[in-house]
């Protein structure tokens, strides 16, 4: 056996024994197949053929297990980009202000946009298509720089996933809002209420008399007081605005072993046929 059959089967010998994520093995296994691995035409076809064949096993896991990540990853990727896009000071304020000037269709019709925005399907359906044709494109890659004949060479079929469509709905947006206006308006009388029975303590219990700095001080501390009650009930009202939306989410049924089956199937048979 010549040094680059031996140094492919110790790649290969590697990769079986690292722990490394199925996404770390998918970037390694496609740094070898980016590379000419068998420019040399005096190589063993039965020893190198196997090599090859087994390379393309690997790649069929990797690319079955990424499928599965993004599967079953999606609506929580799709939550957060809510979350970092919608949520927030000045979110909230912006939703306060459209429920308070909206009427009933345009506050449904602006639910409906956010959800066809943030949790439409075709969205994962299309990264999915897109995982299957870089796929589709490896395996190419990989067969055609051994095999002359690449007009006959028939590359894995995969068959469109066909995800649900998602049933996402914003309508828990409209208590989530009129939660927010009511924390505001009670926020701001609390303020008020905080900074007269600070002021009452301080004349009547402790016998100073509220000006200059001592006012100022009475000011600080209501303040922090209400900003810190209105930070947790925002975080409390947020938290039940997204666990809305994850009672809605359906997990996406999909037979993972039988892509993986049709794959191997296909990868088996290729290179039996051109032994």
């Amino acid at each position: 056996m010549n040094k680059l059959s031996l140094t492919l089967l110790c790649l290969l010998a590697f990769f079986s024994s690292c722990n490394n994520d199925e996404k770390k093995l998918h970037e390694k296994l496609n740094a070898i197949t980016n590379q000419e691995i068998t420019g040399n035409k005096q190589l063993s076809k039965g020893v190198s053929l196997d090599l090859y064949k087994e390379i393309e096993l690997k790649m069929n896991k990797a690319y079955v297990a990424s499928l599965k990540n993004l599967i079953d990853n999606s609506f929580e990727m799709q939550l957060e980009t809510f979350q970092d896009n919608e949520q927030g000071v000045i979110s909230g304020y912006k939703y306060m202000f459209k429920y308070i000037v909206s009427n009933e269709q345009e506050w449904n019709d602006m639910q409906t946009q956010l959800s066809d925005r943030y949790f439409n399907s075709l969205i994962i359906q299309q990264k999915a298509n897109e995982l299957s044709n870089e796929h589709i494109k490896d395996i190419t890659n990989l067969r055609s720089q051994f095999y002359s004949g690449k007009s006959g060479m028939k590359a894995p079929q995969l068959s469109l996933l066909r995800i649900p469509k998602s049933e996402i709905f914003l309508g828990g947006l409209d208590e989530h809002s009129g939660r927010n206006l009511a924390l505001e308006i009670g926020t701001t009388i609390l303020d008020i209420l905080l900074g007269l029975l600070l002021t009452w303590i301080v004349v009547n219990i402790i016998g100073y008399v509220v000006t200059g700095p001592i006012g100022c001080l009475i000011s600080i501390i209501s303040f922090i007081i209400v900003m810190v009650i209105s930070v947790l009930f925002t975080n409390y009202n947020d938290d039940k605005l997204i666990q809305s939306l994850r009672d809605q989410n359906k997990s996406i049924s999909i037979d993972y072993d039988e892509i993986h089956k049709k794959l191997d199937k296909n990868t088996i048979s290729f290179y039996d046929k051109i032994k």
